[in-house]
């Protein structure tokens, strides 16, 4: 704020402390209080807040305070309890001197919304004061002074007022002199001694008493003063004046040394007793400055002095005329003096700034500043008018009370426009001539904080491989702020969530100043695919405007799993398999089978296996699947291969580089005599291969699913133009169909002609714990987690605890313990198979369990040995036409969006087509990550079609710099138009979530050729 003023020193700091009060709406009257002077500090003078109507809790929030003009700190205010006490020392005659009324005027202001009280509290004289005389008084009396003679004594002062400043006199004990008070015209009281026997100065030639002033207080002061009388001889008449008494009014602008009345007296002697001497007594009011001036001889009175309205508007003068007798005698009268107003002081402004600087969004009527005008003149020559200055601004003066004024918003603000006033305050009086003065104050319009941070794009995304250094630098954000100043300052923060049973600021920090996004520590594909989340930009304004901007984050995979080799049954360790093999057996029969899976995905858990050379350099008579893992003859056995056959089978996946592990397998070969036991062994081995081969389907069918879920599509597309000779070039697409759970567990039939969801079995109760009594088969048509299935033994009925149990991830079931007679012979399980994607899909099973006695199955030796190799037939049948099936669909898949794509895009460019770029792709999906070079990025556009078709161009813009720790393939943003599918596609895009895109999405390559 800038002020200005034109005026005296003394009303500025008069009015330095005032705060005046607003519009008629922010006032609410007066409260009145009154205090008795010399109060001790901190003495109760009311409850203000309670009085205003104000809540205590309210008054350091809203910025109550209080200003006071002249002797601010007098009285204060506790915000605690909302008390105004006294703060220190109030001496009343220090503060209003000899006037009648006495108070302080208080300005209670407080914000939110403006509102201004005002406080009056009046000051109670005390009588804290006793009379004063002036010294000791002596009288000149002439022994012939006749019986009942009158003498006026000087009487006393008391510096309080009303009934404490009333004096009244007491004369002590004389024979001569009784006191006579004569009350005046002002209710003061004059003391006289009236001569009440005659007096013989030869007798007694002086006289002295005590005269005592008694004031009206309670309790009453008094003063004593020693009247000494002087007896003269005979000098019998005293000077007499014209009249006792004189009137003269003056303007108080006369100059110095005018005289102001001629006073005259006279004496009835002769000679030196007629001879008489003027003299001044008194001045009253009494003051250290002497104001007039009395000729002794001519009795001239003159000014000697400046008058001043403003300080003293009458004086009483009381005059002496002493005879040149002896003894002399002396003659009194009194002059008074009115002294009147001229318009001599120009009006005083003060300007007090409320609001400053106001904010461009202020309501019309703000209160901006409030203004108090003052002019110690009186009546036309203290009435002050104000006005604005310059014309045509945005504000307009409101008078409030008597003297004072409020600048308020007249009009809209537009700080674009106009970002700062200078306003004038013009106030002038009513004088002739007028006088004026100015002040101003300098109006500044603050920005408002109505602009919110934005991103470019309301979603980015972002590849980074697995296994980051901490620390690494993914991407960037940045968003701008249209306002100025500290609204347009932007933070960045993360909008915090739960990643599982992480926070995601484990994971994930941004910097606050720059946008940066740092990934904490090493990302792993096989525990986290994808991180969603939010960065959140805030400005610095009050209150803070916002938004967020969604980034995904695909975390590719890498070749960092071996592949882990799993336990071919209970008890056993997953780097070796036992079996025994009957040597009867013909060439290509599976004798036993390597399990083994990947954590990885894609490329990189696809399994293959193969068999070891044989030491020194013999050819073993088995061989092992390629990509299922199952050992098979390759001839039929004989006696000339070795009992013991050890096999070293190593399995590898497709990563580069490629991870291996490696299983040992050991055989047993067998005469057919040697086993007159198989009845209860080849049962158990029956399921046992069973159970094997099964378990081999479930992760063949998820390896072939997965490989099959990313099918590669690539063709070129011509473009030509019409010239002659015509000129044109290709465009390579490539197309990846990525997978997402819409694929049911399917239950595979246990033998030929039974039903997929049933499955029966005659079980021996002679069979130990741990025994595998059956096992429920199942694929998945999906890839990845959505096809990694899960077996869940249901509760029995009843609540009865069953004596079998399922393999969490093979389906096998056995027996937890021994059977018993007590157990029921028709056992009925339901079995839960559930896969791992997002919702998980399920299917049940029943299992049917026929309990026998040993003696009840003789013949279970040669059928067990036929249903376990025709199990064996059966299952490989099984993996033959489901990886048929699975490509013939996979295949017609890719040729419908080959054939859609290509005539999209063989038709003629329209609107956002196509634009070039140079970054490189990254492709990622549930089953790997493929990152492709590019000359060139096309738009595929597909048209009005099937919501289902999800045909979604992707358009990557990756960092040219390498300054971060991935290669440029690491980020990739979204850009320009989605494709048409579907209404609103924008919509669909930013608001699918991770697993939409995973499963429907479709990533095209283009490369020009």
């Amino acid at each position: 704020m800038v002020l200005s003023w034109r005026g005296g020193s003394e009303a500025r700091s008069l009015l330095l402390s005032v705060l005046l009060l607003a519009a008629w709406e922010s006032g609410r009257g007066q409260v009145h209080y009154s205090v008795p002077e010399e109060a001790k500090h901190g003495t109760f003078v009311g409850r203000i807040a309670q009085d205003l109507g104000l809540e205590l809790a309210e008054l350091v929030p809203r910025l109550f305070r209080v200003a006071s003009k002249g002797r601010g700190d007098l009285l204060e205010v506790n915000l605690q309890n909302g008390i105004l006490f006294v703060n220190s020392r109030i001496d009343r005659e220090e503060l209003c001197g000899r006037s009648a009324e006495c108070s302080i005027h208080l300005e209670v202001i407080v914000d939110r919304p403006l509102q201004v009280f005002h406080v009056e509290v009046e000051v109670k004289d005390i009588n804290d004061n006793p009379p004063v005389f002036r010294g000791e008084q002596k009288l000149l009396i002439s022994e012939s002074a006749p019986l009942e003679s009158r003498f006026p004594l000087e009487g006393a002062s008391d510096a309080d007022i009303g009934l404490n400043s009333l004096l009244t006199y007491r004369l002590s004990l004389n024979e001569y002199f009784t006191l006579k008070l004569i009350t005046k015209t002002d209710k003061s009281i004059l003391p006289e001694l009236i001569l009440r026997k005659s007096l013989d100065r030869e007798e007694i030639p002086e006289l002295n008493m005590l005269l005592t002033a008694l004031d009206g207080g309670k309790p009453q002061l008094t003063e004593s003063v020693q009247i000494q009388i002087t007896i003269l001889d005979v000098n019998d008449n005293a000077p007499e004046f014209d009249k006792p008494g004189y009137k003269v009014v003056l303007f108080e602008n006369v100059p110095n040394g005018t005289r102001i009345i001629q006073l005259n007296a006279s004496d009835l002697d002769e000679g030196p007793n007629r001879e008489i001497s003027y003299g001044i007594r008194t001045i009253l009011p009494l003051s250290e400055k002497c104001m007039f001036l009395i000729n002794p001889q001519t009795g001239e009175i003159r000014i000697y002095g400046k008058l001043d309205f403003e300080e003293n508007n009458e004086y009483e003068i009381q005059v002496n005329a002493i005879d040149k007798g002896i003894p002399p005698m002396a003659g009194h009268c009194t002059v008074l003096v009115e002294v009147l107003d001229l318009n001599d002081n120009t009006p005083e402004v003060m300007i007090t700034s409320l609001s400053l600087p106001v904010r461009e969004d202020a309501q019309v009527g703000t209160v901006i500043a409030l203004i108090s005008v003052s002019d110690c003149d009186s009546g036309a020559n203290g009435q002050v008018t104000c006005s604005l200055t310059p014309p045509h601004i945005p504000f307009k003066l409101v008078s409030t009370f008597k003297n004072y004024y409020s600048i308020v918003l007249d009009s809209v603000l537009d700080r674009e426009s106009a970002s700062n006033y200078e306003v004038v305050v013009t106030a002038r009086d009513g004088g002739s001539p007028s006088l004026s003065a100015t002040a101003s104050v300098s109006v500044e319009v603050a920005d408002v904080n109505d602009n919110a941070p934005a991103f470019p794009q309301p979603e980015y995304t972002v590849f980074v491989k697995e296994n980051n250094p901490p620390g690494c630098h993914i991407f960037t954000v940045s968003a701008r702020d249209a306002d100025a100043q500290e609204n347009a300052l932007v933070s960045y923060s993360l909008v915090e969530r739960r990643v599982g049973e992480r926070a995601l600021s484990s994971y994930l920090s941004v910097h606050a100043e720059s946008g940066k996004v740092y990934a904490l520590q090493p990302l792993d594909h096989e525990e986290l695919e994808l991180l969603q989340f939010q960065v959140s930009a805030r400005d610095a304004g009050v209150p803070p405007l916002g938004s967020n901007v969604t980034l995904q984050v695909f975390v590719l995979d890498e070749n960092d799993n071996a592949p882990a080799l799993l336990p071919p049954g209970p008890g056993r360790g997953p780097s070796e398999v036992s079996q025994v093999v009957v040597r009867s057996v013909g060439a290509g029969h599976v004798v036993a089978k390597v399990r083994a899976v990947d954590a990885d995905s894609g490329y990189n858990a696809w399994l293959s296996y193969e068999l070891q050379p044989a030491a020194g350099g013999s050819r073993s008579p088995f061989r092992v699947g390629l990509y299922t893992g199952e050992i098979s003859t390759t001839r039929a056995l004989d006696e000339a291969d070795a009992p013991r056959q050890r096999l070293l089978v190593l399995v590898k996946d497709h990563g580069e580089p490629a991870l291996t592990a490696t299983a040992t397998v050991l055989l047993s070969l067998e005469d057919s005599g040697q086993a007159p036991k198989a009845s209860s062994r080849a049962l158990s081995g029956a399921a046992g291969a069973e159970t094997a081969l099964v378990d081999v389907n479930v992760y063949l069918i998820i390896a072939i699913c997965a490989v099959s879920s990313l099918l590669l599509l690539q063709f070129q597309v011509s473009a030509r133009d019409a010239g002659v000779p015509p000129l044109g070039s290709n465009v390579t697409l490539q197309v990846f169909v990525l997978d997402e759970n819409d694929n049911a567990p399917a239950l595979l039939p246990p033998g030929p002609g039974r039903g997929p969801s049933e499955v029966s079995q005659v079980v021996v109760r002679s069979v130990g714990a741990g025994h595998v009594v059956a096992k429920v088969r199942a694929v998945d048509a999906d890839s990845g987690y959505n096809a990694w299935l899960s077996y869940e033994l249901q509760p029995a009925a009843g609540g009865s605890r069953s004596p079998f149990r399922v393999g969490l991830y093979t389906g096998e079931i056995s027996t937890t313990r021994a059977l018993d007679e007590a157990d029921a012979p028709r056992q009925r399980l339901l079995v839960l198979v559930k896969d791992h994607g997002e919702p998980a899909l399920t299917a049940t099973a029943t299992v049917l369990l026929s309990l026998e006695d040993s003696g009840q199955a003789p013949k279970a030796s040669s059928r067990a040995l036929s249903g376990a190799a025709g199990a064996e037939t059966a299952l490989v049948d099984v993996n033959v036409y489901l990886i048929i099936a699975i490509c013939a669909v996979s295949s017609l898949l890719v040729l419908t969006l080959l054939l859609y794509t290509a005539l999209r895009c063989s038709a003629p460019p329209s609107e956002g087509a196509c634009g070039p770029v140079k970054p490189r792709l990254v492709c990622s999906s549930a089953v790997g990550s493929w990152s492709y070079s590019q000359e060139r990025r096309q738009r595929v556009c597909s048209g009005e079609g099937p919501p289902k078709t999800d045909l979604m161009a992707f358009s990557p813009c990756l960092p040219a710099s390498g300054e971060d720790c991935l290669n440029p393939s690491s980020e990739v943003r979204w850009r320009g138009k989605k494709d048409k599918v579907g209404p609103n596609r924008q919509e669909q895009l930013e608001s699918r979530n991770y697993s939409h895109y995973k499963s429907k999405g479709v990533l095209i390559k283009v490369m020009e050729q």
